[in-house]
């Protein structure tokens, strides 16, 4: 369902999009403090953001 909205906006040419589904997540977090100064980050296995950016560029330019 969320993917048929991420279609439609884009065939709307509001946005373009790369997506990469996997089979299980990896959450990494980069601590500058621990109470105020950290960020967590959630990425898929087997590529994850790599390979959505992959997609994401096709999109952009398809005959790379």
């Amino acid at each position: 369902m969320f993917i048929a909205y991420l279609d439609q906006l884009e065939e709307d040419k509001k946005i373009v999009y790369g997506i990469h589904i996997t089979h299980a997540s990896v959450m990494s977090c980069y601590v500058l403090d621990r109470k105020t100064k950290h960020s967590h980050f959630v990425d898929g296995t087997e590529g994850g953001y790599t390979s959505a950016a992959k997609m994401f560029k096709t999109k952009l330019n398809p005959s790379s």
